[in-house]
């Protein structure tokens, strides 16, 4: 039966897993008490009992940790001695850290480990599960360089051991081999860590090429596909700071024709370039193409996934399954622990997200309006999403002639929050398991920062609506309205939108203002 819990904590099973070790527990520990009551020799020896006691306890404990249920494997650890020098319980306490966002004594109980007794033992994979625990805590302390650095040694170690064993990173070679050296390369494990690391680093093309490599393994992750997704993003803009750029600005000017009187200043057009893809969007490359592809099956896996644990569940309860069913759901997503349903709902919307931003980027307004629509009637819809969701509606709208209903969607007065995290937690269990997702959530800064920025961006947006309709005084009002919260130096939009009113009004001595004070080496001559 111990078999058997481990088979399920390999497969990502939680909950068959506690029913075993409950199961098992009943056993042993009866069988344990009839034998002191019968007197007879089979009784199990007190040092046996022990043993069993901390082999089942780390069992429950790795179970609950993976089912997330934080406040009865806090009750279950106190079973598990500290004292002990069992690399099991060590890994088991610095993760239940881990999860509860205490990443310093994450750290401290991983660095007590003992040093192995044997290194160069076949079955020896401690250091490679070390230096892994390692950048993964770095990386959540935002010190992206010390967990790159990490990446490498446990990759380095992978591959030591393989070549120890001979094998390589698919397993082949395994012929003559003991049963258990099949799963002891994390080779795409690994692969997939190292990518998550570089594509908060920034180094999105070095994290698409790893991430490539693991969904071939990982192929049914719905959040692998995400992240596959966010690398083309990344690659084609990084953030929102790139438009403050002094290469951007400048694009402002698009040339200088003639001399002295005659000297003319041509304005750019203010459109974005896209560049054509030419392979096709299935050939994995980091283009805006191949980006919708991985949504498109990102969404679907996700869909698919929901629904099947939701079918199997409940058959296992029958009878007994109610409302309340999708609470209970885990839905699988290897290698990473099973998604809880706030997890699911919050990645779904992440997904319909970036799919309005792609189908905007790809002229496809049909269908970003769809997907800003979708995500507005999602449930536990966070202010961030619900932000985007109405600045990426109202932008399809524009395109879509339907520029009333767009100014509609840009309600500068509702904006009161801007936070990444679900505003929808009601039981104890829920606010235990979001603590965790707030370090995830800030583990990266975004722009809109705060609340008046994003209300100046929003004003940016309604005065290009009003300038579309032709009120170019209202539109200029707005437009200044924004300037004092969206920070300096300005994005190259706000500079297009200003010239451009103030040509169209007539107003030709304040635009030539604005071209001296901020490109004062191309202002003309004075006449």
């Amino acid at each position: 039966m111990c078999l058997l819990a481990e088979l399920y904590l390999r497969t990502l099973q939680p909950e068959k897993a506690i029913a075993i070790i409950n199961g098992l527990e009943k056993v042993i520990f009866a069988k344990k008490e009839g034998s002191e009551d019968a007197n007879t020799d089979n009784s199990i020896s007190e040092k046996q009992s022990e043993l069993w006691k901390l082999k089942l306890s780390q069992y429950k404990v790795q179970s609950l940790l993976m089912s997330r249920s934080m406040k009865y494997c806090k009750r279950e650890l106190k079973s598990v001695p500290s004292s002990t020098n069992d690399q099991c319980s060590i890994y088991v306490r610095a993760n239940y850290e881990y999860l509860r966002g205490n990443f310093q004594k994450a750290m401290r109980i991983l660095n007590t480990l003992p040093p192995p007794s044997n290194p160069k033992k076949l079955t020896d994979v401690s250091s490679v599960l070390y230096y892994n625990n390692l950048a993964c805590i770095h990386m959540m302390l935002q010190k992206h360089s010390l967990g790159s650095f990490y990446f490498k040694k446990a990759i380095t170690e992978n591959e030591h051991l393989g070549k120890e064993l001979k094998l390589d990173s698919l397993g082949h070679g395994i012929s003559g081999k003991p049963l258990f050296v099949l799963p002891m390369s994390r080779h795409f494990e690994l692969l997939y860590n190292t990518g998550i690391q570089l594509l908060h680093c920034g180094n999105s093309l070095s994290a698409f090429d790893c991430l490539v490599e693991a969904v071939k393994v990982y192929s049914s992750n719905p959040r692998l596909w995400l992240r596959l997704a966010e690398c083309c993003i990344m690659h084609h803009k990084k953030n929102n700071d790139n438009d403050r750029t002094l290469e951007k600005r400048l694009r402002v000017i698009h040339d200088i024709i003639g001399s002295g009187l005659n000297r003319k200043i041509i304005l750019g057009n203010g459109k974005g370039e896209i560049r054509p893809c030419a392979e096709s969007a299935a050939m994995p490359a980091a283009t805006l193409e191949f980006a919708a592809l991985c949504l498109t099956n990102a969404l679907q896996l996700l869909d698919n996934a929901e629904s099947l644990a939701t079918q199997k569940l409940k058959e296992e309860l029958g009878e007994n399954a109610n409302s309340n069913i999708s609470e209970k759901i885990l839905v699988p997503a290897p290698p990473s622990l099973p998604m809880k349903a706030y997890e699911v709902s919050q990645l779904r919307c992440s997904i319909l997200a970036n799919s309005a931003y792609v189908s905007l980027l790809l002229d496809d307004y049909t269908m970003a309006l769809q997907f800003s629509e979708s995500l507005l009637a999602q449930d536990h819809l966070s202010a961030a999403h619900k932000y985007l969701a109405h600045m990426y509606m109202a932008e399809a709208q524009v395109y879509l002639d339907r520029v009333a209903d767009a100014i509609r969607n840009l309600n500068v007065d509702g904006i009161t929050d801007i936070s990444v995290s679900s505003p929808d937690v009601k039981t104890d269990q829920d606010k235990e398991q979001m603590e965790g997702a707030e370090y995830h959530a800030n583990l990266t800064s975004w722009i809109p920062g705060d609340v008046p920025q994003a209300m100046a961006f929003m004003q940016y947006n309604l005065a290009v609506c009003y300038a579309t309709r032709g009120e170019f005084q209202r539109s200029g009002d707005t437009l200044n309205m924004c300037l004092q919260n969206i920070g300096t130096p300005l994005p190259v939009h706000f500079y297009f939108l200003r010239l451009y009113l103030d040509l169209v009004v007539g107003n030709r001595m304040i635009a030539q203002g604005i071209i001296k004070e901020h490109f004062g080496h191309v202002t003309p001559n004075r006449v």
